[in-house]
């Protein structure tokens, strides 16, 4: 077999999945074990196809942040004392499935509306306390209404056509005093130890070419924040914690969604490469992938480089008075 053939090896990155769990939940691409060789490596990523590429990509999103995000609620006194979880958008389950994993005393449903996505969770990671449904989150579905103690929308609402129906949906599904807890892009959060032109002009395309097609509203979740705080959608939630200000500016008292080489360096690098290589097969956005490698390699290849993720994230208290009918 030649070196440049691709093939999936299993990373072991969580105590509390078994072996075979972890086989399910996270298949890295290695290219057989080349990803330093520069020249193997783009070869072998130019041989997946699209479909591979978001298999292995969606599954890395959620690992390489997922202890972050979790350390955003898992403290909370209304974490512990919830019972029953949706997440809306849940895909093919892979952040609900890390979530159970945490607490599996708890009840988790995760809604999608792509079947193909929705059959996939259910052969990986359906139990009795995790389960997943083929429903659109914006559409409302009486079964669900006053049923969940927290809500998640994780990297979701920023393709939701109106994202507005979806949060008046998850306040009809919270029970009183219940939690929605939003995690989605906002690329000027991003911070990096070191200059990154390729990525940040990568981004850059992103958003102006989600911008021509009118899908992909990366800044959806401030734009979102910004209506609470101007109470336009303050009669169905409060704020209770976010990482940005008013003028989208970090919060200098805020939980850092932070990764740094030392712990992930490796896993950082397959992200980018993942990631340039999306674009450049999905949204069709030229990429010079060689320096590409090279500025994602440094951060693998030097312990000190840390990078801030380019993520906003609110968790929102159902408010207790009534909103308009």
């Amino acid at each position: 077999m030649e070196p440049c053939i691709v093939f999936f090896t299993i990373f072991l990155f969580t105590r509390n999945l078994s072996a075979e769990e972890q086989k399910k939940d996270h298949s890295m691409f290695d290219c057989n074990g080349i990803v330093e060789n520069q020249t193997q490596c783009l070869q072998a990523l130019d041989r997946l196809s699209n479909d591979a590429l978001w298999k292995e990509f969606l599954p890395l999103q959620v690992h390489l942040f997922f202890d972050q995000e979790f350390a955003l609620f898992s403290t909370k006194s209304w974490w512990e004392k919830a019972q029953r979880i949706l997440e809306i958008g849940s895909g093919k389950g892979h952040f609900l499935h890390r979530l159970y994993a945490k607490a599996p005393e708890k009840e988790f449903l995760g809604i999608d509306i792509h079947r193909e996505s929705v059959c996939a969770a259910r052969e990986n990671f359906s139990t009795n306390h995790l389960r997943f449904a083929e429903k659109d989150g914006e559409h409302f579905f009486e079964s669900l209404e006053n049923g969940f103690d927290l809500i998640v929308l994780r990297m979701t609402l920023q393709h939701m056509k109106n994202p507005e129906v979806v949060l008046e949906n998850a306040y009809r599904y919270l029970r009183p005093e219940g939690r929605l807890l939003i995690i989605d892009s906002y690329d000027p959060m991003r911070e990096c130890s070191y200059k990154t032109p390729y990525l940040d002009e990568a981004i850059a395309k992103l958003h102006c070419k989600n911008k021509e097609i009118g899908k992909g509203n990366r800044h959806i979740s401030f734009a979102l924040q910004k209506s609470l705080m101007d109470e336009e959608l303050s009669p169905y939630y409060e704020i209770e914690s976010t990482n940005l200000t008013y003028d989208g500016e970090r919060e200098d008292s805020s939980d850092d969604l932070m990764i740094r080489s030392e712990q992930s360096g490796r896993d950082y690098l397959l992200y980018n490469l993942l990631f340039f290589q999306l674009l450049k097969k999905v949204w069709k956005i030229e990429i010079d992938f060689e320096a590409a490698y090279e500025e994602a390699s440094y951060f693998s290849q030097n312990v000190d480089s840390w990078m801030r993720s380019g993520k906003h994230y609110l968790i929102l208290k159902k408010a207790s008075r009534h909103p308009p009918s």
